[in-house]
């Protein structure tokens, strides 16, 4: 799973959690499993695929890059000022495509989304070709300009996104605006934890978890608010990124080690967690809530952690 940087990297039985093997890195995050029993991380020193069977590296990429899926051969490598197509077990550079910024996720078939210093672009990896450029749009007759500070979550082919000045809702085929949602309608004007926070989206809703508890949920559809929750926790906490189970959301705290599960839409707080590490990362898998730390520790919480 991915996580913090770390010096060994750990494979688990997915039932039993029992080591299969672990192997030797250097500051590696898993960032993806890319199929065809290959594996893909980063630090920084670069990208290494590695082998699912035994960890070992295939092969490496120096300098920053990004890896993706693409098809059962070859992979996806974003370097930040183009896109190339590498044979996923050999890393032989099959054809590259310019373009600004890095790989954010795939919209559909070969229309991937890229986040560049103005704003984010569709670019269609098969014809070489940007299809779309998106920089600024309008809320409330004001111009809103999207920046590196943009944090996007890319869903049923759209891609939704969280700046200061409020969340909005693009079409990831054509760069249209769906719907915006200002910072005013909101209530949460000014308030930075908006604008550090990607949004989760949990079907039918969008909701953006905040790190002093807020809680706010928009109609995924027509951006409608559906709920508002305040400020609930007692101190400062410095969030990561949250996921979705059913009607849950999960959120970790790498500042005061605190794991907070809410309802969707409501944004009932069902509990909060402490722990003495600070938590990094966390994944869902078959209902067990997996949370990486950042002193090399992994929880593991079954389905009852959800308060289901």
């Amino acid at each position: 799973m991915a996580g913090c940087p770390a010096d060994e990297i750990w494979c688990l039985d997915r039932l039993s959690l029992r080591a299969v093997w672990k192997v030797d890195s250097q500051d590696e995050i898993v960032r993806s499993v890319l199929g065809g029993g290959a594996f893909a991380s980063d630090g920084y020193r670069g990208a290494t695929i590695r082998s699912c069977d035994d960890g070992q590296e295939l092969w490496k990429l120096q300098g920053e890059a990004r890896l993706h899926v693409l098809d059962g051969s070859s992979v996806l490598c974003s370097r930040g000022n183009a896109i190339q197509i590498r044979d996923r077990l050999t890393g032989e550079e099959l054809r590259s495509v310019p373009c600004a910024g890095f790989v954010v996720g795939r919209v559909a078939g070969p229309l991937w989304v890229t986040q560049h210093r103005d704003g984010l672009a569709g670019v269609d990896v098969e014809r070489g070709v940007e299809v779309w450029r998106r920089e600024r749009w309008v809320v409330e007759r004001r111009e809103m300009v999207l920046d590196q500070r943009l944090f996007v979550t890319i869903s049923d082919r759209d891609v939704f996104g969280t700046v200061a000045s409020g969340v909005v809702r693009i079409s990831g085929e054509t760069g249209d605006v769906v719907w915006t949602a200002s910072e005013e309608a909101l209530g949460v004007g000014g308030q930075r934890w908006f604008a550090q926070t990607p949004p989760v989206v949990a079907d039918p809703w969008v909701v953006i978890a905040g790190d002093l508890g807020e809680f706010v949920a928009m109609d995924a559809t027509t951006g409608a608010i559906v709920s508002n929750r305040g400020r609930r926790l007692e101190k400062q906490l410095r969030g990561r990124p949250a996921i979705s189970y059913k009607n849950r959301i999960a959120k970790c705290f790498e500042f005061g080690g605190g794991l907070a599960i809410y309802t969707a839409p409501e944004g009932d707080l069902v509990r909060f967690v402490e722990h003495k590490w600070p938590l990094w990362d966390l994944k869902e898998v078959d209902g067990r809530l997996f949370v990486s730390t950042g002193d090399g520790v992994l929880l593991v919480y079954d389905e009852s952690i959800w308060g289901l």
